[in-house]
C-alpha cells in the first residue's frame, strides 16, 4: 500500500448544495481502474425507496400525492417525495418542516414493530427470488430496508446468447455522456454535487468482461425487482457493480424505481469528490480522530465536510497515528488506515456471506427522552415495563422466521442505560454517559410461556438486577434513553463440522451421547484416554469437569496423548456473573 494515492488521471467537481460546476474527463482506465475490473464478481444491493413512508401508504392508505414525514420524538426521520419537493429534509425539526410545509401531515414513527413486519416479508421475496435465480447465491440482509446478494454464481458470459440492453428501468451511469448527480450522506445531510463528461472510447479486454458480466445482472435485479414490488407492494432501487461499496454507491444514483449499474473504472471520480463519511466504517468517531491529519494536509473545496480525495492527500501515516486514538483501532490502526484508503478508491474485499434466512443476532428494543424528563426512578421501571412488552413480541417474530424454530432462544440479556453526566454538561455538547450491565438469561423457559403477562413478567424478574446494579440514586437521576437487548440465540451457534470451534464448542447432545455410551461399556471414558488407566471418578464427574473446561469429552477421547495431556493442565477461569452476586446478597 502506497503512502499517498493519486486520482489525477480522473478529474471531477465537487460543490456544495447551492451550485455545480463541470469538469471533462476522458474516462481512460487508470491502472487501478483496470485492478478494479478485473474483479470478476456482481454484486447486487437493494434499497427500498422511502421505505417507512411506503409502509404508511400501504397501511394507511395515504394518497401518493399528499406531502406527509415520519417522526420520532421531535425530529424527521423520512420524508416521502412530495414532501421533499417542498423542502423537508431528513433529521429536520418538526417545526422547521412545518415551516417548509405548512400542510405537512406527521406520522408518529417510534414504534418499529409494524415496519420490521414489512421488511421481513420484502426481504423473504427477496431471498427466494434470488434462489430461484441460483440456489447458490449468498444473500444477506443489512438493515430493515437494505439487503445484498452476491450474483457471480448466475452470470456466464460464454456461448452466443445475447442480452437486449436497451431498458428504461436500467440506468448505466455515464451512458449518456454527460451525468450531474448529488450524493447525499444520511447522518449528516452533507450532500456532494458532482458534473462530469465522459468520452466514448473502445474498452480493453477485462473493462468489456466486466460491462459484459454487470450488464447481465442487471437484468438478473431487474427480474428480482419485478418481483418484490408484485408479491408486496413496495418499489426498490438496485445497484448493481463489482463489490458491495461500489453496488452500494450504485443503488444512490438514480431513484426510484430503477436499476443502476455502476461500471468501476466510471467510479474514481464519484469517489473522490463524495463525502468521507459514505465510506462504510467511517462515522463520526473515526472523522473527529482524522480531523488533525485532514486539516494539516487536505486542500478542500468544501467548508463543511470532507471528501475521499480528502483523505487521499494524507499520508498513510499520519492516519495511522490518528486512528491509534480510537480504541477500537488502537492494536490494528494500519489495517485499518489500508481498508479505509482502499475504500477511498473504489476497493472492497469484503465478501458477502448468506445468512440463512437472516435472523438477527441479536434483538433490542429502546426508547430516548429529552433531558430532565426521567428524573425518577419508578417512572423508569414504568418506561421499561413497555420495553418487555415489545421486546416479548419480537422475540416470538423472531422464531417464526429462524431455520431452528427450537433453538431460537437467547441465552443473555442486556439493559443500556443513557445518564446526563453533569460534571460534563461545561465541558461537552452532550454531556452523555452509556453504561450497560448484562448477565445469562434463561431463553429457552421464556420461549415456553404463552400468556403475554407471564412473559413480560419474567423479562422484568431478568432485568430488575440489572437495573439495582447501576445503583441509581433518585435525587440525580436523569435518564435520555434505556435499551433491553437479547444476544446469544442458539440458533445461530451452530457451526459446521470443518469450523476450528467446532470441536471444543459444548454441547448437551454430546455429553449425553459420552456419558450413555461409557456407562455401556461402548467408549473409553476421557480420563482413561488421559492417564491410560481406569478411575474411580463416576462418569457423571468426569463428564462434569470436561463441561467445565468446555471440550467436548468424545472429541477429546480421540485426541493423541500429548495434545491431551497439554490440554488437561488448563484450567477453566472462574466469571464472576451479575446473578451470582445477586444470589450472595
Amino acid at each position: 500500500m502506497p503512502n499517498y494515492y493519486d486520482l489525477s488521471a480522473e478529474s471531477s467537481v465537487c460543490d456544495s448544495e447551492d451550485d455545480a460546476f463541470s469538469n471533462e474527463s476522458d474516462d481512460d482506465g487508470t491502472a487501478s481502474a483496470e485492478g478494479l475490473a478485473s474483479d470478476h464478481r456482481c454484486i447486487l444491493h437493494v434499497d427500498v425507496d422511502c421505505f417507512y413512508c411506503q409502509c404508511e401508504v400501504q397501511d394507511r392508505q395515504i394518497p401518493k400525492d399528499k406531502p406527509f414525514a415520519i417522526g420520532q420524538k421531535h425530529i424527521i426521520v423520512t420524508s416521502n417525495y412530495a414532501a421533499r419537493a417542498m423542502g423537508v429534509k431528513k433529521l429536520q425539526s418538526r417545526t422547521a418542516a412545518y415551516e417548509a410545509c405548512p400542510q405537512l401531515l406527521i406520522i408518529e414513527g417510534s414504534d418499529l414493530e409494524r415496519y420490521r413486519i414489512h421488511a421481513r416479508k420484502i426481504y423473504q421475496v427477496f431471498r427466494a427470488a434470488c434462489k430461484r435465480v441460483h440456489p447458490e447465491i449468498a444473500v444477506r440482509r443489512g438493515s430493515m430496508d437494505e439487503m445484498m446478494a452476491d450474483l457471480s454464481v448466475a452470470i456466464s458470459i460464454d456461448g452466443d446468447d445475447r442480452v437486449d440492453y436497451s431498458n428504461d428501468n436500467v440506468y448505466i451511469y455515464g451512458a449518456n455522456g454527460r451525468e450531474s448527480i448529488a450524493l447525499t450522506e444520511d447522518q449528516t445531510g452533507v450532500c456532494s454535487k458532482i458534473v462530469q463528461e465522459f468520452q466514448v472510447r473502445s474498452l480493453g479486454p477485462s473493462e468489456w468482461s466486466c460491462s459484459e458480466r454487470l450488464q447481465r445482472a442487471s437484468h438478473i435485479a431487474l427480474q428480482i425487482r419485478r418481483e418484490i414490488l408484485q408479491s408486496t407492494g413496495f418499489t426498490t432501487t438496485m445497484g448493481v457493480s463489482v463489490n458491495p461499496l461500489l453496488a452500494k454507491i450504485a443503488s444512490g444514483l438514480k431513484k426510484p424505481a430503477t436499476v443502476n449499474v455502476l461500471f468501476p473504472w466510471r467510479s474514481q471520480s464519484l469517489l473522490a469528490s463524495m463525502p468521507l463519511r459514505m465510506i462504510p466504517g467511517v462515522g463520526r468517531t473515526t472523522v473527529k480522530a482524522l480531523q488533525h491529519c485532514l486539516e494539516k494536509n487536505a486542500v478542500s473545496s468544501q467548508p463543511n465536510f470532507w471528501t475521499c480525495q480528502d483523505l487521499l492527500s494524507v499520508p498513510k501515516q499520519d492516519i495511522v497515528s490518528c486512528l491509534e486514538q480510537v480504541p477500537l483501532f488502537k492494536h490494528s490502526c494500519e489495517v485499518q488506515a489500508d481498508i479505509i484508503l482502499q475504500k477511498c478508491i473504489g476497493v472492497d474485499h469484503s465478501q458477502i456471506q448468506d445468512d440463512e434466512g437472516g435472523a438477527p443476532k441479536a434483538l433490542s428494543v429502546e426508547n430516548s427522552f429529552r433531558r430532565g424528563t426521567l428524573v425518577r426512578k419508578d417512572v423508569l421501571c414504568a418506561e421499561l415495563e413497555e420495553l418487555y412488552r415489545r421486546l416479548s413480541r419480537l422475540l416470538h417474530e423472531r422464531r417464526e422466521w429462524s431455520h431452528s424454530s427450537r433453538l431460537a432462544y437467547p441465552t443473555t440479556i442486556k439493559l443500556t442505560l443513557r445518564t446526563v453526566d453533569e460534571k460534563l454538561a461545561s465541558k461537552k455538547r452532550r454531556p452523555f454517559v452509556t453504561r450497560s450491565k448484562q448477565s445469562s438469561f434463561d431463553g429457552l423457559a421464556f420461549m415456553q410461556l404463552r400468556d403475554s403477562a407471564q412473559q413480560v413478567a419474567f423479562l422484568k424478574r431478568a432485568a430488575l438486577p440489572l437495573l439495582h446494579a447501576f445503583e441509581l440514586k433518585s435525587d440525580v437521576i436523569d435518564i435520555t434513553r434505556a435499551s433491553i437487548a437479547t444476544t446469544g440465540f442458539q440458533d445461530l451457534s451452530a457451526r459446521p463440522k470443518d469450523s476450528p470451534t467446532y470441536f471444543t464448542q459444548p454441547c448437551q447432545s454430546n455429553m449425553s451421547t459420552f456419558i450413555e455410551q461409557t456407562e455401556h461399556g461402548k467408549s473409553r471414558s476421557p480420563r482413561d484416554a488421559l492417564n491410560g488407566a481406569s478411575t474411580k471418578m463416576s462418569i457423571h464427574e468426569q463428564a462434569s469437569m470436561f463441561h467445565n473446561n468446555k471440550i467436548d469429552p468424545s472429541i477429546l477421547s480421540q485426541l493423541p496423548p500429548d495434545v491431551i495431556s497439554e490440554l488437561r493442565q488448563v484450567k477453566p477461569k472462574k466469571r464472576q456473573r451479575i446473578d451470582d452476586y445477586f444470589k450472595r446478597l
